[in-house]
């Protein structure tokens, strides 16, 4: 009775895992049975396509970066483009700085990976002294490249100060010995430069002398002695042309008021009914009054020289109208370091408001090279005739 019980048990159990469909078909629904006989299965691949933005770090070439291409990176992700850029500047700058020493386009690739840095690092490292510091030290090593860059495409910049004084990285916190050793080296590096420097002016200085940068590159420059000479030579053309456009109008304005003189004013009558009268009245088409009215509506237009005549003065201003590239970012980047780094806690109170801008003023508009001033440009403490009130007389 046992055995055939358990016979029956065990007949049951498997009718209950068997589920039978209208066509005749059989399911077995025992999950043993499933393991044991699974169904069929099909390999699918699909093709892997990362969501992430492109790592800075496994980039090589610092020209990939330019414009914008590290500020996107920090848009994607900020905490990763930055560590990768920080890693990129590390590892990669020296041997970049090396390849493309003589490259056109190398100081204004670095130049624009300082700005789009700073802007960077400006929000996301605000509030923490050691990112800060990690900040300076990225910042000067890129400041270095673009200097050894601007030395090599343009010699006279090293008889100059860098300006960036060489304790500028004494206040950060480092901790790493390879931080450390990349600061001394930037600082041996600065020392180095101030012991070469050979002119006692300043970069920045805006006193007129033979020792001034843009003096004395300007003396060196075959392009820039065209450039005067040729601003000389059409202001000399349009003054003449003015000259006779002025004589030409004095001698109308002589025969108007002559003409004038002999001429009367016209009149004819007009009749009214009785008890007015006749009466004369003046005419509208007076050949005197017409006359009269071209002689006081003469004018000309004040002609203004574009070159100031002080000494040295031309020559700064043809250096400024087409400032070399190079030394235009240059400039403008370690500027930007001194001013808004190095003296952030400082506000900004200017006190001389300039009535014009080099690259604004029109006697010159057409030498003027867009882009060559920068941050830094020439501006005019006297308002010039062409923007006064008295230009036409």
């Amino acid at each position: 009775m046992t055995a055939r019980s358990c016979t029956q048990i065990t007949w049951e159990a498997r009718y209950d895992c068997t589920q039978w469909h209208a066509d005749g078909t059989q399911k077995n629904l025992c999950p043993l049975a499933k393991i044991m006989s699974p169904d069929p299965y099909t390999d699918i691949f699909t093709a892997f396509n990362p969501s992430h933005f492109p790592r800075l770090r496994d980039a090589c070439d610092f020209h990939h970066l330019y414009r914008d291409g590290l500020t996107k990176a920090v848009q994607a992700d900020s905490h990763i483009a930055l560590a990768d850029f920080e890693f990129l500047v590390q590892e990669r700058l020296d041997r970049w700085v090396l390849e493309n020493s003589q490259e056109e386009s190398a100081c204004e690739t670095l130049g624009s990976c300082l700005e789009q840095y700073i802007s960077a690092t400006k929000t996301h490292y605000s509030s923490n002294p050691e990112d800060e510091s990690l900040m300076l030290l990225t910042i000067m090593e890129l400041w270095v490249a673009l200097d050894t860059i601007a030395g090599a495409q343009c010699p006279l910049l090293l008889s100059y100060s860098p300006e960036i004084p060489d304790s500028f990285l004494d206040p950060i916190l480092l901790r790493r010995a390879k931080s450390i050793e990349r600061a001394a080296r930037i600082e041996l590096y600065l020392r180095h430069r101030y012991s070469n420097a050979t002119a006692a002016t300043s970069i920045f200085s805006d006193h007129l002398d033979n020792t001034m940068f843009a003096v004395r590159y300007f003396q060196q420059s075959s392009s820039l002695y065209d450039i005067k000479a040729s601003i000389e030579r059409e202001a000399a053309d349009e003054r003449e042309n003015k000259h006779a456009e002025l004589q030409r109008k004095n001698e109308r304005y002589a025969w108007l008021i002559e003409e004038v003189g002999r001429c009367s004013c016209e009149y004819y009558e007009v009749y009214r009914p009785w008890p007015w009268g006749p009466y004369s009245q003046h005419s509208s088409s007076c050949y005197k009054c017409k006359l009269q009215r071209e002689a006081d509506s003469l004018s000309i237009v004040v002609y203004e020289w574009p070159l100031p005549t002080r000494p040295l003065k031309p020559e700064a201003i043809v250096f400024e109208l087409n400032c070399p590239p190079v030394f235009t970012i240059w400039r403008t980047r370690t500027y930007q370091i001194l001013r808004d780094i190095g003296m952030a806690h400082i506000s900004v109170q200017s006190k001389f408001s300039p009535h014009a801008l080099l690259e604004d003023y029109q006697g010159l508009a057409a030498w003027w090279k867009k882009g060559a001033s920068g941050r830094i440009t020439f501006g005019s403490e006297t308002k010039s005739f062409l923007k006064s009130h008295y230009r036409d007389a």
